[in-house]
């Protein structure tokens, strides 16, 4: 397939904690719509945000669209296994968990950033694991820069990006991949995942130091929840 021809020499690793296995087939097309807004580069006019980056590729949920605390905990112990240096789960949950909290505690503090989706209930709240504390909790924005409105809120999030008709490659009734357009905190937490992953690319090229806490600093200084127009490129600017 084109689109995997393109991904295949960024795609680093593979794994499906569910089934323990290396099969990671995408059943539903979430998946799909998620790496190919990190990650496409012009396969069906769909651009990703860091077209360069590599990816590890992890299956958490099932083919029936279900998931639980024990595969995410899984997933995040292969995502830090295996190198990875910034996660993206555009899922979650009400359901808190004591170990997916340690592990994205240990992670954060290996300076492996972690970005979440708020949730799409329209609730002022997060979504479990967004509502852990540094983690990236991403909302949505509509594209007249106010809130989606469907988007999970909270005080405590630290993004708020573009998540409305964004464009994704799924699947389409016949199993053929397409060009769609979609809305949600998935979505922009793909976005926010990519963006991310060109600050951390910036700052590690011209060997400026940071760390989380400088990145989550970075994300709020851009005051994305404003509502006003936001300089996504003052990160990239003057920085020493």
């Amino acid at each position: 397939d084109k689109m995997y021809d393109q991904l295949s020499n960024k795609i680093v690793y593979k794994y499906n904690v569910i089934d323990d296995n290396y099969e990671v087939n995408d059943a539903h097309g979430h998946g799909t719509e998620m790496v190919s807004i990190v990650g496409n580069d012009d396969y069906l006019g769909v651009y990703g945000i860091a077209p360069k980056a590599k990816l590890i590729i992890i299956k958490a949920v099932s083919d029936e669209g279900k998931t639980n605390n024990d595969y995410l905990y899984k997933a995040l112990k292969v995502a830090e296994d295996k190198g990875a240096t910034i996660v993206s789960i555009s899922l979650g949950g009400f359901k808190s968990d004591q170990k997916v909290i340690e592990q994205i505690e240990s992670m954060v503090e290996k300076n492996i950033t972690i970005a979440s989706a708020a949730g799409d209930y329209g609730n002022k709240d997060l979504l479990f694991p967004a509502k852990i504390k540094n983690v990236v909790s991403v909302e949505a924005l509509s594209e007249n820069r106010s809130i989606w409105k469907n988007s999970n809120s909270s005080d405590e999030s630290i993004i708020r990006i573009a998540g409305c008709n964004i464009d994704t490659i799924s699947f389409d009734q016949y199993g053929k991949l397409e060009k769609v357009s979609l809305t949600g905190t998935s979505e922009a937490c793909a976005v926010a995942s990519g963006y991310i992953a060109l600050v951390r690319d910036y700052y590690t090229k011209n060997n400026i130091d940071y760390n989380n806490e400088k990145i989550l600093d970075i994300l709020k200084k851009l005051n994305t929840k404003q509502d006003k127009k936001v300089d996504y490129l003052t990160p990239f600017k003057d920085q020493k």
